[in-house]
């Protein structure tokens, strides 16, 4: 990339971590991209949820028909673009879908030449709206854990004399950047809402059991677990302290134990201190309880 490629992701860069509202920066993220592509159309999808079932339509603008289309976050201006056909069956056949599955750019001359995807959608468009969609760049927004956030699909460059054109090669690097930067800023700004609305949530209830289930479905949330404990201290500061289960969840296998509603569970607590006064360094959460410390592991099973 030139050094003026730089700066011009820098000023973009800038304005998207100086803009507070979400809706907002969805809308700037689109903009920045039509203009830095020439693109005459594009839209900004956004996944439901991680892990992700499908892409919402977030903003959809396309210069040439003065169409500008938009959702809150977490809805869908158009039906939702589904990521799976059925249980584990990847949607290949959408060039959005299969953009976020493979994460990886794609680059399409001529939509309507295309045989790998199905863009049947865009041609009932095109004949909706006497548009012609021709040229198609998909780039994926992938967060620090390579998962997919949402997706940016430019349609119809334009050259000098406002004639479609492809893409470049040239132009991939600058909007891959882009993308990244976008699909940071946009977590970052839909997690700092989404914390700030839980705490007022909180706040709100006296239910002590509803608090802890919530804090426990926000920490699978943030990180992604099929699985989760929450355990409470009890007789802390004492010789026989432990922990005590007090919810066990697993989307996967459909456990849930304890809190409000779920069936008592059966295990006994597990003490933070050995026979002989020693702290229990030999079990992985009453060693996170004792040290105070995020303990991280990974476990490798063998055949």
């Amino acid at each position: 990339m030139l050094q003026t490629d730089y700066q011009t992701l820098l000023r973009i860069g800038r304005s998207m971590i100086s803009e507070r509202n979400v809706d907002k920066l969805c809308e700037l993220i689109l903009s920045e991209a039509q203009k830095l592509s020439c693109a005459d159309g594009g839209t900004l999808y956004l996944v439901d949820a991680q892990p992700a079932t499908e892409l919402h339509y977030s903003i959809l603008h396309n210069k040439s028909l003065s169409m500008h289309n938009s959702a809150p976050i977490g809805e869908s201006a158009f039906p939702a673009i589904p990521l799976f056909l059925e249980k584990n069956v990847t949607n290949n056949s959408h060039v959005a879908a299969f953009t976020c599955h493979a994460k990886t750019l794609i680059n399409i001359d001529d939509a309507y030449d295309n045989t790998q995807f199905d863009f049947s959608g865009a041609k009932q468009f095109d004949k909706a709206h006497n548009y012609r969609t021709q040229s198609v760049l998909a780039v994926p927004l992938l967060n620090n854990m390579n998962q997919v956030i949402g997706l940016l699909q430019l349609i119809n460059a334009k050259d000098e004399h406002g004639n479609t054109t492809t893409f470049s090669e040239e132009l991939e690097p600058m909007i891959s950047t882009l993308a990244m930067f976008a699909a940071s800023v946009i977590e970052n700004r839909t997690f700092s809402n989404s914390q700030k609305a839980l705490l007022v949530e909180l706040a709100a209830t006296n239910d002590t059991q509803e608090i802890i289930e919530r804090i426990l479905e926000e920490a699978q949330d943030l990180t992604n677990s099929e699985g989760g404990t929450l355990y409470l201290v009890k007789n802390q500061n004492e010789t026989n302290a432990s922990l005590e289960f007090e919810i066990i969840k697993n989307t996967r296998l459909d456990i849930h134990m304890g809190g409000k509603a779920g069936p008592a569970i059966p295990f006994q607590g597990i003490p933070l201190t050995e026979e002989d006064g020693v702290e229990n360094h030999h079990n992985v959460a009453a060693y996170s309880a004792n040290s105070k410390e995020v303990v991280l592991s990974l476990i490798h099973i063998s055949e």
